[in-house]
């Protein structure tokens, strides 16, 4: 079985991975799911996290694995690092989320408090909104099987979730789905 390598399956980037027609995440599953691994052609995206203006940087990937730097997007919003963190600086997974249903790509921005939305092109992306996330240093963006339904995790101030609606191509916030989640988090409080 072929697999991705390590250093584009680190949360450090948080990577989404786009082959050909096909979104993947850093976990290979089967072909049918809107989020599956594939080892084709294609683009992989992997977020900066930096702190004075956090980017999307993208990488063409041939099919035998290999990439080269195409292209860098900036997000309009800031990374940002948890206390004690050391490789992973926001100790999290899925900074970024593909949605190749509906050709979105979605980026947290933690040191903003923001979630960005980019429109995916033949291999190139563009910023369309940035929102913001309702709650302290997002860290984790997951999207629903239909491409409907986004929601954020946010980390500081005891955590929260984050629900929006994509209507046309657009999220809207949905308050009814934010919930605290009142952890007692001994870091990055």
């Amino acid at each position: 079985m072929r697999t991705v390598p390590t250093i584009f399956t680190t949360a450090v980037l948080g990577v989404a991975a786009i082959g050909g027609s096909a979104a993947a995440t850093a976990t290979p599953a089967p072909a049918s799911d809107p989020t599956s691994a594939t080892m084709g052609m294609g683009v992989v995206y992997a977020l900066t996290n930096d702190p004075m203006g956090n980017a999307v940087v993208s990488y063409k990937r041939d099919s035998t694995g290999m990439i080269m730097l195409s292209g860098k997007y900036p997000t309009g919003g800031k990374g940002a690092s948890l206390q004690g963190a050391v490789v992973d600086r926001t100790a999290s997974q899925g900074a970024l989320a593909a949605d190749r249903m509906h050709g979105m790509l979605y980026a947290v921005n933690p040191g903003s408090n923001t979630l960005t939305v980019f429109a995916m092109m033949n291999g190139m992306i563009k910023r369309t909104q940035t929102v913001s996330t309702y709650g302290r240093f997002p860290v984790s963006v997951a999207v629903s099987p239909d491409g409907m339904r986004v929601f954020v995790l946010n980390a500081r101030g005891g955590g929260s979730i984050q629900g929006y609606r994509l209507v046309d191509g657009k999220l809207v916030p949905k308050m009814s789905w934010n919930r605290k989640l009142m952890l007692n988090t001994m870091t990055g409080t």
